[in-house]
């Protein structure tokens, strides 16, 4: 999942031509990434791995 997140955000970045010292907003749901209702089942584990992802990212990036 991490990689995913990861990858998932350099594509939107080229999409978006995002460069060093812009800020990125992400609004997602880890009910949702899990594959249930979103608001049904939260899940500590999901969020930490797609915060690993933007993290790494955000660092190659200079976000």
């Amino acid at each position: 999942m991490q990689e995913q997140t990861a990858s998932i955000l350099h594509e939107l970045a080229l999409a978006g031509q995002l460069g060093p010292g812009q800020i990125v907003v992400i609004g997602t749901s880890t009910s949702e990434v899990a594959g249930a209702r979103i608001g049904t089942s939260g899940a500590i584990e999901v969020a930490q791995q797609l915060l690993a992802g933007i993290r790494a990212r955000c660092r190659r990036n200079s976000f």
